[in-house]
């Protein structure tokens, strides 16, 4: 039998995750992306860590406006 994969976004994504409707279009595309990670973690892309980007912004659509890391 194969082992379960556990698969969870940060916490700053699941606090937004977790205040979606589960009736969204974005909520029910997440939920099939997680699936089929579940079902196979290595799918999709690699993007080579040397290409990360350093800081990464969040962008809160209701507000229009975007915070980084720290939240400043």
């Amino acid at each position: 039998m194969k082992e379960k994969i556990s698969v969870q976004g940060t916490p700053d994504f699941m606090k937004f995750f977790n205040l979606l409707d589960e009736q969204d279009v974005m909520c029910k595309e997440i939920n099939e992306a997680l699936d089929i990670l579940k079902k196979d973690y290595a799918r999709g892309d690699k993007i080579p860590r040397d290409r990360w980007p350093k800081k990464y912004i969040k962008f809160i659509p209701c507000l229009g406006t975007t915070y980084d890391q720290a939240g400043d």
